[in-house]
């Protein structure tokens, strides 16, 4: 995968870094369209990014706390088969990719707040577990102003004696109003010894939503494989071409050229 354009955050045209705070914060006004990425950090570190700015990250660090501000975009895109957290306070729009080929065990963690009226999350996640690896994931998102909108799709195709977790609560607090929230979790078990344990939640403390979500789990789809070996591509290649199709679905246009490369 490419890694886009590397940067520091202590020396960076884009914007200032503060040593104080530990805070990145990105010029107000820009739109940049190719895809940036700060050196790794372990330690904790905050990314403003400014009013009407767009930005397209892709995350290696262990520990970022996001502030988006009014009228921003972040397309951010995480590869990491480590350990991390996230949280942002979201007063824009925010979409977030996830893709990860997991080669060793990992915990995911991240929190969302979406803290002014309009702002907006689209959270894409989709991992393939092979071997006996373990992956957990939680998301945890809060409506807290009138109008704001969630759509969060997670996908996984779990290998071998592979396991898969998930939980997804999300939040709509009573002064959310018109708030729209929508959740989808598909799961592929290929391994004999496979398992998945997915619980998407919500919270409605307001009737004045629109709010569904769901999921589901099961093996390869027999009729799917089927109809690419009568075009006559043979078993294997027919498999991984429908894993490789599931996994990469949930992803939206402004990735595709990560995956490409992935």
């Amino acid at each position: 995968m490419p890694l886009g354009k590397r940067l520091s955050l202590h020396n960076n045209p884009f914007g200032t870094w503060s040593q104080a705070t530990a805070t990145f914060s990105f010029h107000e006004g820009l739109s940049l369209i190719d895809w940036l990425q700060f050196e790794p950090l372990i330690t904790p570190v905050n990314i403003r990014i400014g009013r009407n700015t767009s930005v397209r990250l892709i995350e290696q660090c262990h520990q970022v706390h996001y502030i988006l501000e009014a009228g921003s975009t972040l397309f951010h895109f995480n590869a990491c088969d480590h350990d991390y957290t996230l949280s942002f306070d979201n007063q824009g729009r925010l979409i977030h990719a996830s893709g990860i080929a997991l080669t060793t065990s990992c915990a995911v963690h991240s929190t969302v707040r979406l803290q002014a009226p309009q702002a907006s999350l689209i959270w894409q996640e989709s991992v393939h577990v092979k071997g006996n690896q373990h992956y957990q994931t939680t998301l945890l998102v809060d409506h807290r102003a009138p109008s704001t909108h969630t759509h969060c799709q997670t996908q996984s195709v779990v290998d071998d004696y592979g396991r898969f977790d998930l939980r997804c609560d999300l939040s709509v607090q009573t002064n959310a109003r018109q708030a729209s929230v929508e959740q989808r979790n598909l799961n592929l078990i290929t391994g004999p010894h496979g398992q998945v344990s997915a619980y998407p939640q919500l919270h409605i403390l307001n009737r004045s939503i629109t709010a569904s979500h769901g999921t589901a789990t099961q093996p390869l789809p027999a009729d799917a494989l089927w109809y690419l070996q009568s075009r006559g591509i043979p078993y294997a290649e027919a498999t991984q071409l429908y894993l490789q199709g599931f996994l990469r679905s949930v992803f939206s246009t402004e990735f595709h050229e990560l995956l490409i490369h992935s």
